[in-house]
């Protein structure tokens, strides 16, 4: 996986414009690697903090939380489109097809 991602960075850098496809495909590995990375993060974050309740620490004090915020309850993450109107001029990916679609304050259209 990571060596598709290199061989496509290779080939940004000697000038060649990726396909939307291959932003699509560079898009779904870093979901993957992102979501290994944060899945570890928050194994950590839970065996320190279950350490610092059994030694009868503070727990906000000794096992601080660094994980982004979108990781502590608030979603970036939407079950189905919202409301172009709120988002005008954002830009957003399916998660499922990998396809990004932008706000024109009416509807959401694809890229």
């Amino acid at each position: 996986m990571m060596d598709r991602v290199l061989n496509l960075h290779n080939q940004v850098l000697s000038g060649k414009v990726l396909t939307s496809k291959q932003v699509e495909e560079i898009g779904k590995i870093a979901d993957v690697v992102y979501k290994a990375a944060e899945e570890g993060q928050t194994k950590r974050y839970d065996q320190f903090r279950g350490m610092a309740k059994d030694y009868g620490f503070n727990l906000d004090r000794a096992v601080p939380d660094y994980r982004p915020k979108s990781n502590q309850g608030a979603s970036n993450v939407f079950d189905k489109m919202p409301p172009a109107a709120q988002y005008k001029g954002k830009r957003m990916r399916d998660t499922e097809t990998g396809k990004f679609f932008v706000s024109d304050g009416m509807t959401w259209k694809p890229e």
